[in-house]
């Protein structure tokens, strides 16, 4: 139901150009612009495609910059990035930007990359709950520690975990997640 709705927007043209196109045509107008510029090249840099004149840095901006401004109240995080460039190793530029707009907008609650992370912090607390209940060995010796989980974990959420698995278990999961929601994130 949510790539339906994506594809309805999708499929028009503002001036006898894509949506997609006609938010690179603002590109100006981005205020997250410098710091997605400072970020791409931090972007799977194992990956010849994002290292530093490889093809996909280009696309990767464009994709981040052009979500930024689709989705002014998010504009961009940290994280993003990486499964946005998932995405280009496999999409074209234009799928890959919704793509982004398909898990940023519909799948991940919302308020997951608002200014205070509200979506993103509820997962670890969420995670916290999970661990207590499954793995109460764990919970315990991480509070003797004084140790919070989401020190470890926030970022694997923000990245859809796909900075921290290796790619083809990243694709897995991102495919299963894709699928079935946001659910998938605490399996």
């Amino acid at each position: 139901r949510h790539v339906a709705k994506i594809k309805e927007v999708k499929g028009h043209t503002f001036g006898g150009v894509s949506y997609y196109q006609s938010l690179l045509n603002l590109r100006q107008k981005s205020l997250s612009a410098k710091i997605i510029e400072l970020d791409i090249h931090r972007t799977m840099p194992g990956n010849k495609y994002f290292k530093c004149e490889g093809a996909g840095i280009k696309k990767l901006e464009n994709v981040l910059v052009a979500y930024s401004i689709h989705n002014q109240n998010v504009g961009y995080c940290q994280g993003m990035n990486f499964f946005a460039a998932l995405g280009l190793l496999y999409l074209d530029e234009e799928t890959t930007f919704w793509y982004m707009v398909a898990i940023i907008d519909k799948i991940l609650p919302n308020d997951y990359y608002s200014i205070g992370l509200l979506g993103a912090q509820a997962d670890q607390t969420v995670l916290q709950e999970i661990v207590a209940a499954q793995i109460p060995d764990l919970s315990e010796h991480l509070l003797k520690l004084n140790a919070n989980i989401s020190l470890v974990t926030f970022n694997w959420f923000l990245t859809v975990f796909t900075d921290a698995m290796p790619t083809e278990c990243a694709l897995r999961i991102m495919d299963v997640f894709l699928n079935e929601g946001h659910k998938v994130m605490h399996r």
